[in-house]
C-alpha cells in the first residue's frame, strides 16, 4: 500500500503545462492542483449564489499567480504579488487565466460563471 500512496502523491510534478504568449513574453503556465480549483471553483460559486462577498478577491490574477511557473515548474509569483498582478492588462492576464483553465479542464458551466459574470469576486468589474 505505501508504494501505491508514494507512486500517486508523486503526481503534482506531472500537472500538464502550455505556452502562452502575454506582456510581450510566453510564459509557461500549469494546470492547478485539486487544492487550487477548489479554491477557484468556492469563488465562482460564491459569486454565482449571489454572496461575492465571500469569494477571494482578484481570481484570475491568483490563477496566474498559482499557475504560472519556470522552466523548473516553480512558481514564478508569490502570494504577495497578486495585487500587483491585479493591475496589469485585463487581457494578458485574461489569456494566462484561459489557457490554465483549459488545462485544468475546466468545466463549461464554471468557466462560463468566471467569464460572463457582471463582477469579479473582489465586487469590481470583469476586467481586473
Amino acid at each position: 500500500m505505501p508504494d501505491l500512496k508514494n507512486r500517486i502523491l508523486a503526481n503534482k510534478s506531472k500537472l500538464p503545462t502550455d505556452t502562452v504568449e502575454a506582456f510581450g513574453e510566453t510564459l509557461t503556465v500549469r494546470g492547478m492542483t485539486a487544492g487550487e480549483r477548489d479554491r477557484f471553483e468556492k469563488s465562482l460559486i460564491a459569486i454565482q449564489s449571489g454572496h461575492p462577498d465571500q469569494a477571494q478577491s482578484n481570481v484570475q490574477a491568483r490563477v496566474m499567480q498559482w499557475c504560472t511557473v519556470d522552466d523548473d515548474g516553480t512558481r514564478v509569483f508569490e502570494g504577495r504579488d497578486i495585487d500587483r498582478l491585479a493591475d496589469l492588462p485585463a487581457g494578458d492576464v485574461r489569456r494566462v487565466y484561459d489557457k490554465v483553465l483549459e488545462l485544468t479542464k475546466v468545466d463549461d458551466d464554471l468557466e462560463t460563471t468566471a467569464g460572463n459574470s457582471s463582477t469579479t469576486p473582489s465586487g469590481s468589474s470583469s476586467s481586473n
